[in-house]
């Protein structure tokens, strides 16, 4: 014979039984086990909303963006970075004589800026440097990303007076410039710092009587400072890491089959595995990431995971721009107690902030039930002869915690008088806790006629226990 296979369509929340025909002698039954939950038995093929990833929290911390050593890639005078430099000596430019510009490395993300009460502060060493008295500079300081200026300043400072014996040394100055909203640099932009400086009281000055014209200057020092502890740098409130995300999905699951949130503490092996699904990203780079490490909370605050997520892990891809994939973790059956649970990745920078990515809690039932085939789980297909009684073992399992339940098992599909369909226990079937196994029989008499046989045999299981004195369903599947 030459069988046609049906394709089975997924029903939410239901058991469905799908036929395929074989020419006036069979009828191919294929069995589709469902494990979602339903809510209506009218509405077998509503599509649920994806729900979004789990994401950073909104929460500010304090960076200080560095100027150091040129980059090749980034370009400019100086390189604006979270990392503190460590090599390379003191750098400075004349900037009396030609505008500095420091630029950070192209942004992998969009990053959010703001200043403290509205102002982003600018450290910087330098010296004014005349060879007589009445010289001021009057630098200016420019912060835009791109071709936008997010803000400007100026800051007037006297000059010191410099001799062959007596030289100026480095002095700290601050500026601060005025962002009342704060301000957004886009994913692949850079944020740049521009800083020139105008002289007052040295332009053709001729002190006569032989002496010498004025000299003077002014100079920005950056990278590392002789004889000095601190830098120049940028100091603002953001969260470089707040595009990074979480996700809690069923194993295999696609990053479009968003989370999952309600788990069995008695599932079966396959659906006990927590798939966690992440991407750890600073908007500034790879570099800027010093750990992250995944955390489980039960309902009592115990630690029931606590794994550091390294490139060595399978599934973990550690690259130069993100820490990123899937880690899975299988809880042993009934190790689980009820309530809810909160997963988190902790994250790490390498200032010291400390970013905690947190999922919405996930949901250990008290009360499930799953149904299955009772031969074979994987077994999908049935042969129905016409003028026969094919039996069905079945196999009804509690996969929640605790708790009886009282099962009714319902034929949903409507058949004609030519048939007879039934189960073994038609007043339903005994749970007695989280874990237990009963076996029901589906009973399935065809008529000999099959040509009018229903495309689909719809199977429902509803649990009913006792909830604070009374009845209740709490187990759909």
């Amino acid at each position: 014979f030459n069988a046609r296979s049906a394709t089975p369509c997924l029903m939410s929340g239901q058991h469905v039984l799908n036929r395929s025909a074989r020419t006036a002698l069979y009828l191919v039954i294929v069995m589709l086990f469902a494990l979602v939950p339903i809510s209506s038995s009218d509405d077998i093929s509503t599509l649920q909303e994806i729900p979004s990833p789990n994401r950073v929290s909104s929460q500010m911390y304090d960076y200080q963006i560095y100027v150091t050593s040129p980059n090749s890639t980034a370009g400019g005078d100086g390189f604006l970075t979270t990392r503190e430099p460590t090599g390379g000596g003191q750098k400075s430019i004349v900037v009396s004589e030609e505008t500095a510009q420091f630029k950070s490395p192209r942004l992998l993300t969009d990053l959010f800026v703001e200043g403290y009460t509205s102002q982003i502060r600018i450290n910087f060493w330098h010296t004014v440097e005349s060879s007589n008295n009445g010289v001021n500079a009057t630098y200016t300081f420019t912060l835009r990303h791109g071709n936008d200026v997010v803000g400007t300043t100026t800051e007037r400072l006297p000059a010191c007076v410099s001799t062959l014996f007596n030289p100026c040394s480095e002095i700290e100055d601050s500026a601060e410039i005025t962002v009342p909203n704060g301000f957004t640099i886009p994913e692949d932009e850079q944020l740049i710092l521009e800083i020139d400086a105008d002289l007052e009281g040295c332009q053709d000055q001729d002190p006569g009587q032989g002496l010498p014209s004025t000299s003077c200057s002014a100079t920005v020092f950056f990278n590392q400072i002789d004889g000095r502890t601190d830098y120049t740098k940028i100091e603002f409130k953001s969260n470089a890491l707040s595009q990074s995300l979480l996700m809690v999905q069923r194993d295999g699951a696609e990053l479009v089959d968003g989370n999952q949130f309600d788990w069995y503490p008695n599932d079966s092996p396959e659906n006990r595995i927590m798939q966690f699904r992440f991407q750890v990203e600073s908007a500034f780079g790879r570099f800027d990431i010093n750990s992250v490490r995944l955390s489980l909370v039960d309902p009592s605050g115990v630690m029931k995971l606590d794994q550091p997520i390294t490139g060595s892990l399978d599934g973990v891809d550690d690259t130069s721009w993100a820490i990123s994939g899937l880690y899975d973790w299988e809880y042993s059956r009934g190790s689980m107690s009820p309530g809810e649970y909160l997963p988190s990745l902790e994250v790490t920078d390498i200032q010291g902030h400390t970013i905690v990515i947190e999922h919405e809690d996930l949901v250990m039932k008290q009360f499930g039930v799953s149904i299955q085939h009772g031969d074979d789980a994987d077994r999908r297909v049935e042969y129905i002869a016409p003028s026969q009684i094919t039996v069905i073992p079945l196999q009804l399992q509690h996969r929640g915690s605790s708790g009886q339940l009282d099962v009714e098992l319902q034929v949903i599909t409507n058949f004609n008088s030519n048939w007879n369909v039934s189960f073994d226990a038609p007043g339903g079937y005994l749970l007695n806790e989280g874990g237990a196994i009963v076996n029901p029989i589906l009973t399935i008499e065809s008529p000999q006629d099959l040509r009018y046989a229903p495309p689909q045999l719809v199977i429902r299981a509803v649990g009913e226990a006792i909830v604070d004195g009374s009845p209740e369903i709490v187990a759909t599947e």
